[in-house]
C-alpha cells in the first residue's frame, strides 16, 4: 500500500479492518475484532494474557484479551497523541508505540514520536523528534 493510499484510509473513516486468529490445525479462521479503523501494529503482552493493536485512525491502542475473565472481550488500552503506527513491547513488559503526524497543529519540529505505555495504558514516556 502506498502513502497515499494510506494516508486515504485514514482519513476517509474506513472501519472495515479485522483482528483474526488461525488455527493451523483445524484451519480454521476466527475475527476477534471487527470494525477496526487503520489496524497498524500488534503486540502480545508478556504474560500472554491480552494482544493490543494499534488503531490509526482512531488515534489509539485496544487491548483484547486472551485469558481470564475477561477473555475474549476488548477495551480502548490507551489515547495516545498522534496516529499510531506500530507497537512493540519492551523486555519489562512495557509497550513503545511509534506515532505518526500528530493530531496538533505542529507548533515546532519537536514533535512526539513515541509514547512508552505500562501495563495500564498509561503514558510513562514522550520521545520527541529532533
Amino acid at each position: 500500500m502506498s502513502y497515499r493510499e494510506s494516508l486515504r484510509l485514514i482519513t476517509s473513516g474506513d472501519s472495515t479492518g479485522k483482528f483474526m486468529s488461525y488455527d493451523p490445525v483445524s484451519k480454521k479462521v476466527t475475527v476477534l475484532l471487527k470494525e477496526l479503523s487503520f489496524a497498524n501494529g500488534v503486540a502480545l503482552s508478556k504474560n500472554r494474557d491480552y494482544i493490543l493493536v494499534a488503531e490509526t485512525s482512531r488515534h489509539h491502542i485496544i487491548r483484547y484479551w486472551l485469558q481470564g475473565p475477561q477473555a475474549r472481550t476488548f477495551e480502548v488500552f490507551a489515547q495516545v497523541p498522534g496516529f499510531p503506527d506500530n507497537i512493540k513491547r519492551s523486555a519489562k513488559g512495557e509497550f513503545w508505540v511509534g506515532l505518526n503526524n500528530s493530531r496538533t497543529i505542529p507548533s515546532s519540529i519537536d514533535d512526539i514520536i513515541a509514547v512508552r505505555l505500562d501495563g495500564q495504558g498509561r503514558i510513562l514516556e514522550r520521545r520527541h523528534g529532533q
